[in-house]
């Protein structure tokens, strides 16, 4: 599929104002401009707090209108989600990365090692499509309930943006927000959990990789606060703030965290980093046991030739000592576990439940998993031999390492 053309915001000229000096002025405008001026020079001999908090409005309305210059856009219909995907991977051989790509790219996604999301880029392995992934259908389904969820809370108003954002001010991010909040600097993220990750969001913590994609968003539309609003299915919702102005913490406001500049330009030189270090120099980075890469291994070399014998550099015999210890350690805590759950199973006996302290303990029996041979149906069936084999199929078996 072809990317979408790239959308350039076009840059409004500011409009001169009729009342400046020159013609249409007026008496009272000169007037009133004296006045200003005789004001400010008081603010400034009399370092006058107001004057201060002025500058610095100033300051963020000029930062916002420059950055809303060199805020480009790349558009796409919100109802065919290959244009979207059309669009970030685009975006990623421009070497740029988005922000569910930075928590990867910096070690903090438990779902995707660095190794992978390099191997995306390189056009080694396909990126997958997460739009066919249960949870991420069911965030899509419910984000915007979740939008409406932070209006009504908020009192704020939300609208979408479809498009991927880039800005010249971060060469090596882009940015897919779920909402722009209307009348202000601030961008919405939505988010959905269930009972099983919501311990991710205890103690008002949003988990590391969040944190790294809104800073990411924040960077890129060079808006002041980012809101992130958390639907813990069934359980409860949560309100977090990240921005860079020091404000007071709103009553509907669960967790307010205030982000340095720096932190934001963190998130460019991680992007840089990834590109400058393995990308660009084809060197892949090297694996650290994230859970996915076993998988990604499986996708690279899925098959091994016979007879074929390498010599293996990058793996010491110190290597190969440490891992047959870690195996003695595993094996050592598997034969404790298992002892403890014993003496617990002993005691609890037919009881389903058991109280150990504060603490609660069940055995409980799974429902009943149900399996067909089908097999046995097509035999029972009369179905001839020759039938069944031609029905049968041998699926490719498991590449086992094995270390003697």
């Amino acid at each position: 599929m072809e990317p979408p053309a790239r959308i350039v915001r076009p840059v409004r000229a500011r409009r001169k104002d009729a009342g400046t000096d020159g013609e249409g002025s007026s008496p009272g405008d000169a007037g009133l401009r004296g006045a200003q001026g005789v004001r400010r020079a008081g603010e400034k001999r009399a370092g006058d707090p107001a004057r201060q908090r002025r500058l610095k409005k100033e300051a963020r309305e000029k930062q916002g209108k420059e950055q809303e210059m060199i805020l480009n856009k790349i558009a796409y219909d919100p109802a065919d989600r290959a244009s979207f995907v059309a669009a970030r991977l685009a975006l990623r051989k421009e070497n740029r990365l988005g922000g569910s790509d930075l928590g990867t790219a910096a070690g903090v996604n438990k779902y995707k090692s660095r190794r992978r999301l390099y191997e995306e880029i390189k056009g080694h392995v396909a990126a997958p499509d997460l739009g066919d992934k249960q949870s991420v259908k069911d965030g899509v389904r419910c984000e915007d309930m979740v939008a409406r969820l932070f209006e009504a809370r908020t009192g704020k108003k939300v609208h979408r943006v479809n498009a991927v954002m880039t800005s010249d001010a971060a060469p090596h991010l882009f940015a897919s927000i779920d909402r722009k909040v209307e009348n202000e600097d601030a961008g919405l993220e939505c988010k959905t959990a269930n009972a099983l990750n919501k311990d991710a969001f205890a103690n008002g913590a949003l988990p590391p990789s969040y944190v790294r994609q809104v800073k990411t968003y924040m960077k890129v539309t060079g808006y002041r606060t980012w809101y992130v609003y958390v639907w813990i299915m069934g359980i409860k919702e949560l309100c977090y703030i990240y921005t860079l102005d020091p404000i007071e913490k709103p009553a509907w406001c669960d967790t307010l965290v205030t982000v340095r500049e720096a932190e934001l330009n963190e998130c460019e030189e991680i992007a840089a980093d990834f590109f400058n270090a393995y990308v660009l120099k084809d060197t892949p980075p090297p694996f650290d046991g994230a859970d996915d890469e076993a998988e990604l291994l499986k996708e690279l070399h899925p098959t091994g030739h016979p007879g074929t014998v390498v010599r293996i550099e990058k793996v010491t015999e110190a290597d190969l000592c440490e891992y047959d210890q870690c195996k003695k350690t595993i094996k050592h805590c598997e034969e404790r576990m298992a002892a403890i759950e014993n003496r617990i199973k002993e005691e609890l006996a037919d009881a389903a439940e058991g109280a150990i302290g504060t603490r609660k303990v069940t055995w409980k029996n799974n429902k009943p998993s149900e399996k067909t041979d089908w097999k046995a149906v097509a035999i029972d069936a009369q179905a001839s031999t020759e039938t069944i084999a031609a029905h049968t199929t041998l699926e490719q078996g498991a590449r086992v390492l094995r270390i003697k």
